[in-house]
């Protein structure tokens, strides 16, 4: 298959027949030798500049028009010293080279045939990527799915249940842990029901799902909540998740006819919550209710100092005769959260360019990646439409456009971004509008 080839951004007018040095990672490796041992140390290894070169065909109508189409090869190839080149056959990744010798080639009256030298840096590069970080979104979902029972090193989310009371009881009442056939049964929607009941007068079945916002977040996503304490992650959950919804799928009975029901516990109130509608009901197969919760006054209700938020599926009492029965197949919890994190692609690590500009006064301010807890730490008085650059490729600060180093904690680390998702975390977060600007990378 012949491919096409752009250099410098410009169409080369050949066509591409081989090309090597795309392949398998090379290094070169510095080793430590000690006289009368067998064997070499390793001390490091670099990844260099390796061969590149790039076998072509022109196809011409006579030797007049060979000269000119070697004439603008020429033309192309002298501009320039280390250019950016891509091929057709992955035209959204580029390389760097220079040419590194004498090119190859012999002429025929309708072909000339050849080889360009190219020298490659060791990376190629995606299309450049900038976002906001006030901007960013991620929705999740969690649910039961490989939970052990009296474990949460697999799933941190709990299930429990309650017979023998008369009332609805707060997260913190008297709860029966489910064992693991129950856990079996709602990690899936899969007819596979987790079945409670009572036919104590009076006395109600219900069902706890809590779920452990920060260890899912975090695990999610890889990163640290930022946070001393569980409560600092906890408030950090408040201040940026914008919708929480509990699916619930089942049904219920009582001894006038079906119905089961699904609430939201708000903490400071300590009362179980309804939806106006859609948190109920009536069907006696396996239905989906749902509680939704999307307000900015709501949303802090709902989480609690150890980041959980706790719903509840509820069937109506019984009477003594007739049983109150609850059967659930599956439940899971939708969310969406301002979450500043980049997916990155590639398989190398990524250098981050950040433009900052200031909405409000501050005495400092950190940049922290959320995976490897590594930060930028500026200390300054920083004004309202202060404008900073950070370019962590060059190691370099602007302040206004004016390179200022001096502003740089001791304690920084001129962090990159990892392959996968990385969370960019600022304090104080509300200070500055933040545009993070990367290229993905690969070996």
């Amino acid at each position: 298959m012949k491919l096409k080839m752009t250099y410098n951004g410009i169409t080369l007018p050949i066509e591409v027949l081989h090309v090597e040095g795309r392949g398998v990672v090379e290094f070169d490796t510095t080793t430590l030798t000690v006289p009368s041992r067998d064997s070499s140390y390793y001390v490091k290894r670099r990844l260099p500049d390796k061969p590149m070169p790039v076998e072509y065909v022109i196809e011409n109508d006579g030797l007049t028009d060979i000269r000119t189409k070697i004439d603008e090869l020429n033309a192309v190839l002298i501009v320039g010293n280390v250019v950016p080149i891509t091929f057709s056959d992955e035209p959204d990744k580029t390389y760097y080279v220079y040419l590194n010798g004498s090119p190859e080639g012999d002429e025929h009256y309708f072909i000339s045939h050849g080889v360009l030298p190219f020298m490659r840096k060791p990376y190629k590069y995606g299309s450049k990527e900038t976002a906001n970080l006030s901007e960013l979104e991620e929705e999740f979902t969690t649910d039961f799915a490989g939970k052990i029972a009296d474990s949460t090193v697999k799933n941190p989310n709990m299930a429990s249940m309650n017979m023998q009371q008369s009332d609805l009881q707060p997260p913190n009442g008297s709860w029966g842990s489910y064992n693991q056939i129950r856990y079996n049964s709602i990690s899936q929607l899969d007819g596979d029901l987790a079945i409670t009941s009572t036919n104590r007068d009076g006395d109600l079945t219900q069902q706890l799902f809590s779920f452990d916002l920060i260890q899912v977040i975090e695990r999610k996503f890889g990163i640290t909540i930022p946070g001393a304490t569980i409560s600092d992650k906890a408030q950090w959950c408040r201040d940026n998740i914008t919708r929480l919804n509990c699916n619930w799928w089942g049904w219920g009975s009582y001894p006038g006819g079906n119905m089961a029901s699904l609430a939201r516990w708000y903490n400071p109130q300590e009362t179980w919550v309804l939806n106006s509608n859609g948190s109920t009901t009536d069907a006696d197969t396996v239905t989906r209710i749902r509680n939704v919760e999307s307000s900015n006054v709501g949303i802090p209700r709902l989480i609690d100092s150890n980041g959980f938020v706790h719903f509840m599926a509820y069937a109506e009492p019984s009477d003594g005769a007739s049983l109150s029965r609850l059967l659930t197949d599956y439940v899971d919890l939708e969310a969406s959260i301002k979450l500043p994190t980049i997916m990155v692609e590639g398989n190398a690590e990524a250098y981050p360019f950040f433009d900052i500009t200031f909405t409000q006064s501050t005495s400092g301010y950190t940049l922290t990646h959320g995976q490897s807890g590594e930060h930028i730490r500026l200390i300054r008085n920083f004004s309202p439409g202060d404008v900073l650059e950070i370019d962590t490729s060059k190691r370099k600060i602007t302040l206004n456009g004016i390179v200022n180093m001096t502003i740089l904690s001791f304690d920084s680390s001129w962090f990159t971004l990892k392959p996968g998702y990385n969370g960019i975390f600022t304090d104080p977060s509300s200070a500055a509008t933040v545009e993070v600007t990367y290229r993905s990378r690969w070996y």
